[in-house]
């Protein structure tokens, strides 16, 4: 645990280093980096720790929430299709790391791709836009690895999603839009 948190706070500070439009390459090849050592930071975990469960699972969604936050403040950018691969690709890591089985992880990651891409349509801003998309992520994986879809999970989904809506800009962000039209 202890040699992943300069790992944690190397990915979290990869937006800080390269800002909004700045050396969208380079972010993306210094998360590609963080996120390799942080996979060997996972394997000698496994031999070390014991009671890893809780610690794997909030490790893995701080990969994805990571992730989706380097997507989201990079999607204006012009690699829009590079970090939305690498944002798949790490969405498809975390959901085999809590999954183990690597079909249902290509297609719940797949499905977070294309919502992530709808998702960035919306005029909403870039932390509501990453917190949507992850509250549906720990719904579907919730719901993946229980076997069903349970009602108090989904209540707590809609609830969140009603919040995350209610708290956006939408005047100002739909303001903004038809300017630069």
């Amino acid at each position: 645990m202890l040699s992943a948190l300069p790992l944690f706070a190397g990915a979290v500070s990869a937006p800080f280093f390269f800002p909004h439009g700045l050396g969208a390459g380079a972010a993306i090849l210094f998360s590609v980096v963080i996120a390799v050592l942080f996979g060997s930071a996972l394997g000698v975990k496994n031999l070390i720790l014991i009671h890893r469960d809780a610690v794997l699972e909030a490790g893995v969604y701080a990969l994805a929430y990571v992730a989706l936050l380097l997507f989201f403040m990079q999607a204006l950018s012009g690699v829009f299709a590079l970090i939305w691969l690498y944002a798949v690709v790490c969405i498809w890591l975390s959901s085999y790391l809590l999954i183990r089985d690597y079909r249902i992880a290509l297609v719940l990651a797949l499905l977070m791709g294309e919502l992530i891409w709808i998702v960035s349509w919306l005029p909403i801003g870039f932390l509501n836009s990453a917190s949507l998309c992850f509250t549906v992520m720990l719904f579907a994986g919730d719901a993946v690895r229980e076997k069903r879809i349970s009602p108090r999970n989904t209540a707590i989904l809609a609830a969140l999603i009603v919040l995350i809506f209610a708290t956006s800009h939408w005047r100002e962000q739909l303001l903004g839009v038809m300017q630069r039209l």
